[in-house]
């Protein structure tokens, strides 16, 4: 058997030891590749909270806004919910200006008012059970849309309403991001499931 030149066998060994290299070369990017969009994707939804806690959401929302908007419309305001309170930058009729203290009044607004923010923002920010980027995704965009649209019915309440008018706009604008939100996205995410391209993926 003809020997190889000792360059030749010190290329041949060159070529598999490059070869070797790139090929952990490639391997590392590839984890390194995976661990950054897992890291993304946590770092995405680390401020949402558990799947669990949208049921609970639900159950709260629903009969607070069932109750809050005829109680609102017809000014209910039931005797046993009127307490002394304390309030800041008071400004009471007539003379009755301070920066702090107490008055009397009713608390069902505030109850309901505090019960539908909390639990719009749980059923708002709670995971999917099949929470990816995709349905990241769609909850960034339905952000968008809500900022976009909730705005635009601001300027145009701006434009067109006045008087003690604007202050009924004002006051359902408190929770108009949060429910546009919540319709938008439920919405978008209920159509992708019933898709072809969602059955396929599961």
């Amino acid at each position: 058997m003809e020997n190889k030149h000792p360059f030749l066998s010190h290329l041949h060994f060159a070529h598999a030891h490059k070869d070797k290299n790139i090929c952990l070369n490639v391997k590392f990017i590839l984890h390194l590749v995976v661990y950054i969009i897992q890291y993304n994707l946590i770092m995405k939804t680390k401020y949402l909270l558990p799947s669990r806690f949208k049921k609970i959401g639900w159950f709260l929302l629903l009969p607070c806004l069932a109750l809050g908007v005829p109680t609102v419309i017809n000014e209910w305001s039931p005797r046993f919910l009127e307490f002394d309170v304390f309030a800041l930058f008071i400004d009471g009729f007539p003379n009755d200006k301070r920066l702090f203290g107490f008055i009397q009044n009713n608390v069902l607004n505030e109850l309901l008012g505090i019960l539908i923010i909390i639990s719009g923002l749980i059923v708002a920010f709670s995971r999917e059970s099949d929470e990816d980027e995709l349905i990241s995704k769609m909850r960034l965009e339905s952000l968008v849309w809500t900022i976009y649209w909730n705005y635009g019915i601001l300027i145009l309440a701006l434009l067109f309403v006045y008087d003690f008018s604007f202050y009924w706009v004002m006051m359902f604008n408190m929770f108009t991001p949060l429910l546009l939100f919540i319709a938008r996205f439920n919405w978008v995410v209920r159509k992708f499931r019933k898709s072809a391209v969602y059955e396929e993926q599961h």
